[in-house]
């Protein structure tokens, strides 16, 4: 490399080839000219003025700037809680159709599943799938035959839906019982010979 300086002005490099330091002389293998183009020159960010590749397009800012404006609170509309009903300003930009930043706190959050229904419907889900590996549809299949015993297909009132009945020593579910008979077998124990004595008790009286 030549101890001569690039013939373009203020550019203050050594010089390559043909007059021109690396970057200018390559400029002008490939665009017949040493000035930037246009379309390079104006792509100042809107915000900081420095020029960079815009990182946001329809806004014409920087990847710096465009990250201080989606973690500025002020530049994010207020909203009111789905729950308490106070104004406040989300941390972050949602929009209105994510359902997303509708309460103020996961507090309010929690509250509102809660009174919909949807805390309780969701420990439900959890604990069929995690004591029973069973959907919430295959259960809804099960009750929907019935009591396996006396037909029954339920009531109202806490013990109202019908119970999962399972054998305690291998896992294996058996189909779906009312409280009552649920109860019962829970009483003999599982025992089939105690539940077959129970039945000459009664058919002998």
């Amino acid at each position: 490399m030549s101890d001569k300086i690039c013939s373009v002005e203020d550019c203050g490099s050594r010089v390559l080839a043909k007059g021109f330091c690396s970057r200018h002389y390559d400029r002008m293998r490939r665009l017949g000219s040493t000035d930037l183009p246009a379309r390079i020159s104006d792509r100042y960010c809107a915000e900081c003025g420095t020029r960079r590749a815009a990182y946001d397009m329809n806004g014409g800012v920087c990847q710096v700037c465009y990250r201080r404006l989606r973690r500025n609170p002020v530049a994010i509309a207020p909203r009111t809680c789905g729950h308490c009903g106070i104004e406040y300003t989300p941390k972050r930009k949602f929009s209105e159709e994510s359902g997303r930043g509708t309460y103020c706190s996961r507090d309010c959050k929690e509250a509102a599943r809660r009174e919909r229904g949807d805390a309780s419907y969701s420990a439900i889900k959890s604990m069929y799938k995690t004591k029973y590996n069973l959907t919430m549809d295959e259960v809804a299949a099960m009750r929907a035959k019935g009591c396996g015993i006396c037909g029954s297909m339920g009531g109202t009132g806490r013990w109202g839906n019908l119970h999962i009945d399972h054998d305690h020593r291998t896992g294996r579910i058996r189909g779906a019982l009312c409280h009552d008979c649920n109860l019962g077998i829970g009483r003999f124990k599982d025992d089939v010979t105690l539940l077959l004595r129970a039945v000459e008790y009664l058919t002998a009286a």
